[in-house]
């Protein structure tokens, strides 16, 4: 079938203009790759804006760069690894404070039942011991949403920090 069609330069009115031809090509900006240091071209629309556009040759270019420059605790999404052990009585802790609640959001009386998050007022990082972050007075459930108001986890994209 493609052998026999004719290809738009034969019949197209106004002809089909490719390139340098066409009043509307712009020329492509010559870049280096942050990962290997080679140079390669990109359009202007390319170059910029979020993430990586512009700055890498390749997706494997960048991918390399993200696995020897910004992972772990050089990641700029890093929150200081896994930490989810929260001490001896913890479950039973919690299960008091939503007992208390009654499965409501503190903040926004939202019912949410047994499965309530409970939100340390003091974050639990900063604590030396389970036991001290755990004491009762600095223990409050907050629905998920309330949640991540009252602790923004990081910066956002920009370097701009979350408001609460």
């Amino acid at each position: 079938m493609n052998a026999t069609r004719r290809p738009p330069s034969e019949y197209a009115t106004p002809p089909v203009l490719s390139g340098p031809d066409n009043p509307r090509w712009v020329p492509p900006v010559p870049l280096s790759c942050r990962s290997c240091g080679g140079s390669f071209d990109a359009k202007p629309h390319r170059v910029g804006g979020p993430e990586s556009r512009g700055v890498y040759c390749s997706n494997a270019c960048r991918d390399q760069y993200r696995r020897d420059h910004e992972s772990g605790p050089d990641s700029p999404f890093w929150v200081g690894g896994a930490r989810t052990y929260r001490g001896r009585g913890w479950k039973q802790t919690r299960a008091v404070v939503v007992t208390e609640q009654g499965g409501k959001c503190a903040d926004c009386g939202r019912l949410v039942g047994d499965s309530l998050p409970v939100n340390h007022k003091i974050p639990f990082r900063h604590f030396d011991t389970p036991e001290a972050a755990n004491v009762r007075s600095n223990l409050v459930g907050l629905c998920q949403s309330c949640h991540m108001k009252a602790e923004p986890r990081r910066d956002n994209l920009f370097g701009h920090k979350s408001t609460p």
